[in-house]
């Protein structure tokens, strides 16, 4: 309860204090107290009531009546948290109050009290009233006991910042309760207050660090401190100077304006106006309240956001832990931090002591961004706080940032990117998760730095990895490794252990391999640009030499359709110019002659009808000519197609299986390497394809040859074994050009590598390596891995690690592609029988004509 007082008037009221035991029991002995004394206020503590329905018959003449619950919540320290939130409002406000706070506390301190004993309410109330310099006034015992047990006490309290204006006084009890009425009378006359205007500070005790203060006492140099000069009033100063140090690094305070009149919200309006001035987005949150909404203020992840706290506030450590456990300090959140206190300008231990007492047990990282600022006198002194991994269990860091003052305005001293200056990472031990494959060898790391290939890892993983250990080198961190055999899975706890998973439940801090990306895992992991190389797969067989097959058929193709056309044209004409002639020549059956003379013309052969004509029969020079005629055109066309057919044999490309559409329709048995991505498009249909994307084709691929195909031999196979099933001309095998380059080049022999046929499966693709979802250390190694790529390494390393295919030698001549001349061969077969049947026919006629 409280007034303002003015200048020159007499403020002179009555209050009562009385813990009534039962208000029902004893309401008429406290309506005939009222009657008499006449009290301005009347405070009741313990009326063991709820709040009734009815509350007329509670009422009496000329007082209003206020009821508040407490819901039997009882407990020390929220009580005085409460009445310390409802205090510091009412400060703020009205800066120059004065204060009562009267109640039965139920405290026991034997030297504040004179009580039996101490207890814990004891020493909270004293330090609450110590803290905001309030005053005891009751003195005497306020409990008279009525129950065998029971001992006399000072329990009801009255704490207030004016002693010298409230006079105190004890009467009996009323009813049946055993405290006594606590009488108070106010009479003064004040004119404003002395207080020169500033600011008073104001500890929060029920919020302080209680443990981290002892402890902070306790590694204190004392000894020294108290003996440290002759005057004792220079000792004496130090040893305060000590105390304050630890109260400010452990205890949260505010410095509250007295004195005049208070505009707490001026000087934010100010500021907002002035970053408004530079298009800055502006958002001020009131935190000496309740801290409601603060990570919705601040929460802000693909654009940076400044925060400015002011070290002064009530809440600031509540405000500091709330952002730790929100993570809100990374490399999105700009902290300025104004240290309420002022040092002297040679004094930096004590100035970091108060960093190491605010910041020492929040969970910070390699990207935070805080500048604490002090001031020194003329100028402030700004520090960069960070660690380079508080759960990895490394100690805070604290480095010079640069001034400000306003003569020379602001001095960064620490320029550049700030991991030029954060390179060392004193040997911090990060978390990795890495893929082997199943059936492949017990992991080692240094199995992640072989170019040669490695049975189980990856090709991308290698690079992922060999880019790391580049960096750990240079930057003196090291991982700790776990090996699991996927790349995706669920995030769903009890899933398979996978690269996806494991970072999502955080108990990886970065991914030693590379991933392929979509959207919905963006939700699970956060990439680290810029992406290294590229993930793809290939079928590899060995080109069918057998059978018609469903290839390229250009027996027809050399001469072209209207060629054709006109040598048919063509040998019409000279049908007809030979039928002519035969008739003039008196030749029978002219037009049999005429045709068989220009088809056996055609094909290069002489035609004679076995009549001998006479001596004085005309020969005419026109069928000489015609059949010469006809004999040259086709001898022309005849080369022409067959060097042009000829060449086709011997150059055209082997018959390769081009599409998704060739593999379906082949009679090859395809068998998959055993890694992840593959499990993953086996197992999860409709969810997972190596295009990237739904693609029908892949459906069909699964279904005819994997889910609904007769197998021979599993379906999944090593890469060894899967070259072998590759020679053998009846499989197709599934893999990544590194790992089969690898083995395809030792196993094969160059007729077979000559004869060895691709089918792209996976095109190249993206693959990252990536983090946990807002990982602290996203940004230093997003940066790291742009350098790197920058002057090469990225580059080199993948030169190391490309799966080039193994090229034909050229030392055994390629079979040639006769299969795809089927029509040709099929044609003379078709021709010869033709003959045969005809010959049959022709010698069957004879006999019966004989």
């Amino acid at each position: 309860m409280g007034k303002r007082l003015y200048s020159g008037v007499l403020f002179h009221f009555k209050c009562g204090l009385f813990n009534i035991k039962a208000l029902h029991s004893n309401l008429n002995d406290v309506h005939h107290h009222l009657e008499t004394s006449k009290p301005a206020l009347f405070f009741l503590a313990e009326p063991q009531i709820s709040t009734p329905s009815d509350v007329l018959y509670l009422m009496y003449p000329g007082y209003s009546l206020e009821y508040k619950s407490h819901s039997g919540d009882s407990e020390t320290d929220r009580l005085l948290r409460c009445v310390q939130k409802g205090l510091d409002e009412i400060l703020q406000q009205l800066p120059s109050v004065e204060v009562l706070i009267l109640g039965d506390f139920n405290a026991h301190h034997m030297e504040w009290l004179g009580s039996a004993r101490t207890d814990y309410t004891g020493r909270a109330v004293r330090d609450f009233a110590a803290a905001y310099d309030l005053t005891q006034l009751v003195d005497g015992q306020t409990r008279v006991p009525d129950i065998e047990g029971h001992t006399p006490g000072l329990l009801d309290l009255m704490l207030t910042s004016l002693p010298d204006g409230i006079r105190v006084s004890c009467h009996a009890c009323l009813g049946t309760s055993d405290h006594l009425l606590i009488r108070s009378e106010v009479s003064v006359t004040h004119a404003r207050s002395s207080r020169p205007p500033g600011k008073r500070r104001v500890w929060h005790y029920g919020s302080a660090d209680w443990d981290g203060l002892r402890e902070f006492y306790a590694s204190f140099p004392w000894k020294q401190l108290s003996f440290s000069s002759g005057d004792p009033d220079v000792c004496a100063a130090s040893i305060a100077e000590a105390i304050l140090l630890g109260m400010h690094g452990f205890i949260p305070n505010s410095a509250v304006r007295v004195g005049g009149r208070s505009h707490p919200w001026f000087e934010n309006i100010q500021l907002a106006k002035e970053l408004g001035k530079l298009n800055m987005r502006v958002s001020v949150k009131h935190i000496d309240g309740h801290l409601l909404g603060l990570e919705k203020t601040l929460v802000q992840w693909h654009v940076p956001v400044g925060v400015l706290l002011d070290g002064s506030c009530i809440n600031i450590r509540a405000v500091l832990d709330s952002a730790s456990r929100e993570m809100l300090f990374d490399s999105t959140h700009m902290w300025v931090i104004v240290d309420p206190m002022t040092y002297k300008c040679e004094n930096e231990n004590t100035r970091m002591k108060f960093v190491d007492g605010v910041f020492q047990n929040l969970n910070l990282s390699v990207d935070a961004d805080i500048a604490v600022v002090a001031f020194c006198g003329d100028h402030y002194k700004l520090t960069d706080v960070f660690n380079f991994g508080k759960i990895q269990g490394n100690h805070l860091e604290k480095t010079p940032l640069g001034e400000w003052s306003r003569d020379t305005g602001l001095n960064i001293s620490a320029e550049g990117f700030k991991y030029y200056h954060r390179w060392d990472f004193h040997n911090l031990t990060l978390r990795a998760v890495t893929v082997v494959a199943e059936g492949g060898a017990e992991f080692d790391p240094a199995m992640l730095e072989e170019v040669r290939y490695t049975p189980g890892i990856a090709a991308m993983t290698k690079v992922g990895a060999q880019m790391l250990i580049s960096l750990m080198q240079h930057h003196n961190f090291r991982f700790n490794y776990t090996s699991v055999g996927r790349w995706l899975e669920s995030p769903r706890r009890n899933s398979t252990l996978a690269v996806t998973n494991t970072l999502y439940w955080r108990e990886q801090d970065i991914a030693c391999t590379c991933l392929r990306l979509y959207p919905e895992r963006l939700d699970w992991v956060d990439p680290f640009l810029p992406q290294l190389t590229y993930l793809e797969t290939k079928v590899y067989y060995l080109i069918p030499d057998k059978g018609v097959g469903n290839y390229e058929n250009r027996f027809l193709t050399p001469l072209s359709a209207g060629v054709w056309w006109s040598t048919c044209v063509v040998g019409l004409l000279c049908i007809v110019v030979l039928t002519g002639a035969a008739t003039i020549e008196g030749r029978p059956n002219p037009g049999i002659y005429a045709l068989c003379s220009v088809v056996a013309a055609a094909c290069q052969q002489a035609y004679e009808d076995g009549i001998q004509l006479m001596s004085k029969s005309i020969s005419t020079q026109g069928r000489r000519a015609t059949l010469l005629v006809v004999g040259l055109t086709s001898l022309v066309l005849y080369t022409f197609y067959t060097s042009s057919v000829v060449s086709w044999l011997l150059n055209a490309v082997p018959p390769n299986i081009a599409s998704l559409d060739g593999l379906i329709q082949s009679d090859l048995e395809l068998v998959f390497e055993d890694v992840g991505y593959t499990r993953s498009w086996l197992f999860s249909p409709g969810i997972y394809y190596y295009s990237g994307y739904k693609n029908r084709k892949e459906d069909e691929l699964r279904e005819k040859k994997v889910t609904n195909s007769k197998r021979t031999v599993p379906l999944l196979q090593s890469p060894i074994d899967g070259v072998e099933l590759i020679r053998t001309g009846a499989y197709a095998y599934h893999s990544e050009p590194y790992t089969a380059s690898q083995v395809l080049s030792v196993r094969l022999s160059a007729r077979e590598l000559c004869d060895l046929g691709t089918l792209q499966v996976m095109p190249p693709s993206h693959v990252y390596i990536v983090g946990q979802k807002r990982s602290p250390y996203k940004q230093f190694f997003s940066w790291s891995l742009m350098r790197m790529s920058e002057r090469g390494h990225a580059s080199a390393i993948r030169a190391r690690l490309r799966g080039a295919a193994s090229a034909c030698s050229g030392t055994v001549p390629r079979a040639l592609a006769l299969g795809q001349a089927a029509p040709a061969f099929a044609l003379l077969a078709e021709a010869s029988l033709f003959a045969l049947l005809l010959l049959a026919f022709e010698i069957l006629w004879h006999k019966f004509r004989r």
